[in-house]
């Protein structure tokens, strides 16, 4: 298991996630990914900021970003996409978008 923090950035502001989440691997950070992705929308979307300004940065226990997404992803896709987005939890530095 490995703890992964998931910040929400916006243009004025990071929301950090100073608890972290233990997960067992790529499939669980997409799925915890995809859950955080969705509710910051739904909180922005209520304080009428605008999502596609923001992402989520999702960061290993040293501190690497092995996540970068612009919410962005729902307005484009519906809803996030892990299958355009490829995790190296082992070297964060080869994470990508695909396609």
């Amino acid at each position: 298991m490995q703890t992964f923090y998931f910040h929400i950035l916006t243009a004025y502001s990071i929301e950090r996630d100073r608890a972290g989440m233990a997960l067992s691997g790529p499939d669980e950070l997409h799925r915890h990914a995809r859950h955080v992705m969705l509710d910051a929308a739904l909180k922005f979307v209520r304080r009428n900021i605008e999502p596609s300004n923001c992402s989520l940065v999702v960061e290993d226990e040293e501190g690497r970003t092995v996540l970068m997404v612009s919410l962005s992803e729902l307005e484009n896709h519906g809803a996030y996409s892990t299958d355009r987005i490829e995790i190296d939890t082992k070297n964060p530095a080869r994470t990508n978008t695909i396609g």
